[in-house]
């Protein structure tokens, strides 16, 4: 019966908080939540430049103020607002005080617009060249701010300089005042210490503190140096703000209690104890025992419920002071309610954030657990399934694209192929004249004193049989239509015959000049599946890292999403605003170190309040490359070579050669075929293997009449991600790898394309590095072992001195030299580490 009423309670409770979740989560509470935030963290913000203003050094000096002012780069007038109180409040020339740091931030502002740029070359946002952060935020720091979060981000542009120019500041700040101090003093030795004091301790706070405010935990030693040294001087200042106890409770020792555990729970049990040390040092050192023990306990017991983890950190740090303290039990006393009392508070902090993100108490169901995750998972699942929509769109439209211009290429292939030959068309032409001029009587003057004329009228009409497969009397001369009344009748006969000529040429033909397989359909949707899988799979045990990583620099981020597994994409989504110009390139640097890869540039997604980051991974390579051509001496026109270079719109680069068999435009029209197939089907994604297999099945059916309708098929697909390439030869040359002074042939015995039913290539992957030089090559150029032998020989010796143009003129040169009269081309890939 008590279960049931407590499942009930924990029901009703549930149900409560999630109402107050669905009110929180409505625009207008949103914006509320926000500025309540924004005015709690200003007010913080104010309190804690109050005490460290009116907090009093040695020789009654107060560089803290001037040192936290410096340091900041956000909420800076909230700063001045605190300043300004502790001078009025704490020091003997308020009006020395004041004046200084509202001169200190109009130096800040100056020395930012002025010479960040040339004194270090970085800004201390992001810790790049100011270019690139002028890239992100131009228009927060040129245009006029319209709303708050315009404010914010235009304050922390302004106050962006380098630490050295802040650290100068400081400097500047801190002779001013001592030297009014030092004015209205009557010149005492104690005041020009206390200058002397101010003037060292102000710079070196400076550059400790920015430690925090820059937020680079990517120094880890540096950031956690600042925020011990904040909470220390914060806790010193309390100490001196309250050297009475209020209510006989010493304010320091509690807040040193929260701080603690605070930072116990946070950060772990080293910086618990590296804290409790300072805390008790700036509060007493007979403190620091009381404080060790209760970090320590504290997380010895952070398995159990907060409750019991509070009250006994609490009783240890209470049995801890005692035993410090036994000669004077009186002196321990008025500390255990600090230590009470500091405990309390942060259990009711503790437990207000539980409600206030949860929903429950300071113990998270496991339903919750389970919705919480689930609600993760739901939006990583989402901005996945966006954006491979996007991508599968892009790609098809490219697939598209490549099949209606190979659709366009093939009709008209196709409608070529289906007309007969020219030879065909002037037998036609000629047997309609002859059949009708046999018996008449002015024969001898059409082929006899004119014949050169009637010849003419023949190719005339076999051309219009050609281009338009029909002939019309507008083709006739006037002359000979007089002369002739059995025109009409001939050029029937001729557009009979030509239309019983091409049903006979299309029937010829089993199948049509190229018909996609159902198999090679097949394939390229499994491919295409099966790259969309790889390319938008997640990855969790990556994107975990990369979460801690942003929990370590202080960034709050809704979440994280890794996928793809060629190539990472990072998504970070829900970052603050402030944080965007400030972090992103930083957290890039972080990132790649930690991941071992190369990123671009950030894009970001701009909201209202938030922003998302995507980090997409760089081609580890670039390339850079030449070709040369040269036609062989019969036909000087027309090649039977086809050089193609491209690059997919997934980083790969390919580089081709093909050679038409035979020789002239029938040698060049095949070749080019190939040359276009492959760049439509490898440019839209598609596999090496099933852009072979379609090819080969269309140059088999291209026309079986022909005496040779095949190419050979020298293919490089080099993978820039990587840096692996994978070389495909159907009855190709050689191709030459220069390594340092190392060349390496590779070479197969395979058939060209279109001759057998079944593709024969070989395919060899190789590993490419930074400087090495790829060399393909037709056979004209190498066509035996000796030429084979003498173009490593100079690869050798020149191929690394040289530029891939110079080499492929030289391999030409050398060829005709050799007495080559075939078709000849070269390319020429040099692979170079892409720029960081």
């Amino acid at each position: 019966m008590q279960e049931k009423t407590e499942k009930k309670r924990s029901i009703r409770k549930r149900s409560l908080f999630e109402h107050i979740r669905k009110k929180i989560d409505s625009p207008m509470a949103r914006a509320g939540t926000e500025t309540l935030h924004e005015c709690a963290a200003g007010l913080a913000y104010t309190a804690a430049a109050y005490l460290l203003g009116a907090s009093q050094l040695l020789f009654g000096t107060h560089p803290l103020g001037i040192a936290t002012l410096c340091a900041a780069n956000v909420r800076i007038p909230y700063i001045l607002v605190g300043l300004i109180a502790s001078a009025i409040t704490s020091t003997r020339i308020p009006a020395a005080y004041i004046l200084t740091y509202l001169g200190a931030a109009i130096m800040r502002a100056v020395a930012r617009i002025l010479f960040s740029d040339s004194i270090s070359g970085k800004n201390s946002i992001n810790g790049e060249n100011d270019a690139e952060n002028k890239k992100l935020s131009s228009h927060m720091r040129l245009a006029a701010p319209k709303s708050f979060s315009d404010l914010k981000g235009f304050i922390i542009a302004i106050f962006s300089e380098s630490v050295y120019l802040r650290m100068m500041t400081a400097c500047v700040s801190a002779f001013t005042v001592c030297l009014c101090t030092i004015i209205a003093g009557g010149f005492r030795y104690y005041d020009l210490f206390g200058a002397i004091f101010s003037i060292i301790v102000c710079p070196a706070a400076v550059f400790v503190y920015s430690g925090y405010f820059e937020k680079k935990k990517s120094d880890r030693v540096m950031y956690n140096l600042a925020i011990c040294a904040i909470i220390c001087s914060l806790i010193y200042s309390v100490r001196s703000a309250f050297p009475v106890d209020f209510l006989c409770v010493p304010i320091a020792l509690m807040c040193s209690m929260f701080t603690v555990l605070y930072t116990a729970k946070r950060r772990g049990l080293v910086m618990g104890l590296i804290l409790a040390s300072l805390c008790g040092l700036a509060c007493h050192i007979v403190y620091i025992p009381a404080l060790i023990l209760a970090a320590a306990v504290y997380v010895l017991t952070s398995h159990m419920s907060s409750a019991v983890s509070v009250s006994l950190s609490a009783s240890a740090a209470v049995v801890g002071a005692t035993v410090i303290n036994t000669d004077s039990v009186l002196f321990a006393l008025p500390l255990y309610p600090s230590f009470i009392l500091g405990g309390l508070i942060f259990y009711i902090f503790e437990k207000y954030r539980a409600i206030l993100f949860y929903g429950n108490g300071d113990e998270i169901s496991d339903d919750e657990k389970y919705r919480i995750l689930h609600k993760s998972i739901d939006e990583n699942e989402r901005i996945i399934a966006e954006r491979r929509l996007a991508y599968n769109n892009e790609r098809l439209r490219s697939m598209s694209a490549a099949f209606a211009e190979l659709s366009g290429i093939f009709f008209n292939l196709s409608d070529c192929l289906r007309r007969p030959a020219t030879l065909d068309l002037q037998r036609i032409c000629r047997s309609a004249f002859e059949g009708r001029c046999r018996g008449c009587v002015n024969r001898d003057i059409c082929w006899g004193l004119e014949y050169t004329e009637m010849l003419e009228n023949v190719n005339a009409l076999t051309d219009s049989l050609l281009r338009r497969g029909k002939v019309a009397s507008s083709t006739i001369p006037k002359k000979l239509l007089d002369r002739c009344s059995d025109i009409p009748s001939i050029l029937e006969s001729i557009n009979d015959e030509c239309a019983k000529a091409t049903e006979a040429a299309f029937r010829s033909r089993k199948t049509e000049v190229f018909a996609l397989d159902y198999e090679d359909i097949s394939k390229i949707l499994n491919d295409t599946l099966e790259s969309d899988r790889c390319s938008y799979e997640p990855d969790e045990v990556a994107a975990q890292r990369i979460k801690r990583l942003i929990e370590s620099l202080n960034i709050s981020a809704q979440g994280v999403l890794v996928y793809g597994k060629r190539k990472k994409h990072i998504a970070i989504r829900g970052v603050r605003l402030e944080n965007i110009s400030r972090k992103s390139y930083d957290l890039r640097e972080i990132i790649e170190k930690e991941c071992k890869i190369t990123l671009d540039d950030p894009i970001i997604e701009i909201g209202n309040e938030s922003a998302s980051l995507t980090f997409s991974e760089k081609s580890l390579f670039s390339v850079t490359h030449a070709k040369a051509e040269s036609p062989s001496g019969e036909l000087p026109d027309t090649s039977g070579d086809t050089v193609n270079l491209f690059i997919s719109n997934n980083d790969y680069y390919y580089s081709l050669i093909s050679d038409g068999m035979g020789t002239g435009r029938d040698a060049a029209f095949t070749s080019g075929i190939c040359s276009v197939f492959l760049e439509k089907m490898l440019g839209a994604g598609n596999s090496i293997e099933t852009s072979l297999r379609m090819l080969n099945n269309f140059i088999r059916t291209k026309d079986s009449s022909a005496l040779e309708c095949c190419a050979t098929i020298d293919l490089m697909e080099f993978d820039m991600t990587d840096g692996y390439a994978t070389f495909v030869k159907s009855g190709a040359a050689p191709t030459f790898v220069l390594s340092g002074n190392k060349v390496e042939v590779i070479k197969t015995r395979t058939a060209p394309i279109g001759i057998i039913k079944s593709i024969d290539t070989g395919l060899i992957r190789y590993r490419l590095s930074d400087g090495d030089t790829v060399v393909m090559l037709s056979d004209g150029i190498v066509g035996d072992d000796n030429e084979i032998e003498r173009v490593a020989e100079y690869l050798r010796r020149y191929g690394n001195d040289t530029y891939p143009d110079g080499i492929a003129r030289e391999l030409i040169r050398q060829a005709r030299e050799s007495g080559s009269h075939d078709d000849m081309s070269v390319i020429v890939t040099r692979i170079n580490r892409a720029a960081s």
